[in-house]
């Protein structure tokens, strides 16, 4: 089943790990924005299924390092806000090398050694 929405904007969100799920069944998907304190790293093996990812903006998110792996399997993304988290800097910096193609902003700032300084 093919769907048409283009962009999904959910600052105010509580959405779960299987809530996102249901995000894969969005194949034409752009933009996901979203806020939620109870999602975790398992669920980006769900979105990083939504291939026609370009702008990933995550509010509140509490990831860890072990979820950019997954992001970084969105092969058309090409913006990626993460406004909190709990990733590392060593982290970030080696997710910002191996996807220097990716425009990328931690806190509203570039990350230090990302090659975007």
């Amino acid at each position: 089943m093919k769907t048409t929405l283009l962009r999904l904007n959910l600052p105010k969100a509580t959405l779960s790990n299987s809530g996102l799920t249901e995000v894969t069944k969005l194949n034409r998907l752009e933009l996901l924005r979203f806020a939620s304190p109870k999602v975790t790293d398992e669920a980006f093996k769900y979105i990083s299924q939504v291939q026609s990812l370009k702008f990933l903006h995550l509010l509140g998110v509490p990831i860890t390092d072990a979820a950019l792996p997954e992001i970084g399997k969105l092969k058309n993304l090409e913006s990626f806000y993460l406004d909190g988290g709990k990733t590392t800097n060593d982290g970030l910096v080696k997710f910002s090398k191996a996807r220097p193609d990716i425009h990328f902003h931690k806190d509203q700032l570039h990350l230090d050694g990302s090659g975007h300084d």
